[in-house]
């Protein structure tokens, strides 16, 4: 100490000490108090837990306001329905047809191309030392079995 602090200090041998008996009890009483705080934390986080998920629920002018919404939507979409089922000729039969032979031109030029691009990796693999998937991942050919992609019926 450098001269301008002070240090006090009781004296302990003049103050009463406690026996084992009363020391028991005082970590008895210690370890029971613990006990409960620690209960009664657990119910507070559980409190607040409720509480946190209560206040995330939207209120009921909330839910009242989304209901009527969507309620606004299916009228809407329920008159919308009813005007294009009302309509009994909704696509010229000329341009189904039209259509149809557009998409049957597509599938048999589909077809073609793919009878020839086959045609081709078949003769690369003759000396292909993999296997075909092999070959197609090299090259990056895409399948329509890979695709997921059901070959049309023209």
């Amino acid at each position: 100490m450098n001269g301008k602090q002070k240090a006090y200090v009781v004296e302990q041998s003049t103050q009463p000490t406690a026996s084992d008996a009363e020391l028991a009890e005082l970590d008895k009483k210690l370890k029971e108090a613990e006990e409960s705080a620690r209960k009664t934390k657990l119910e507070a986080d559980k409190a607040e837990g409720f509480v946190r998920g209560m206040a995330a629920l939207p209120v009921t002018e909330e839910v009242l306001r989304q209901i009527a919404g969507l309620e606004e939507e299916v009228r809407a979409m329920e008159a919308k329905v009813k005007t294009l089922s009302a309509r009994s000729d909704l696509v010229d039969k000329a341009e189904v047809t039209r259509l149809e032979k557009g998409r049957d031109d597509a599938v048999a030029t589909w077809r073609k191309r793919r009878r020839m691009c086959l045609g081709v990796t078949d003769a690369i693999l003759e000396s292909y030392p993999k296997n075909k998937k092999a070959l197609f991942e090299d090259v990056g050919i895409e399948t329509e079995e890979d695709l997921g992609i059901k070959m049309l019926q023209t």
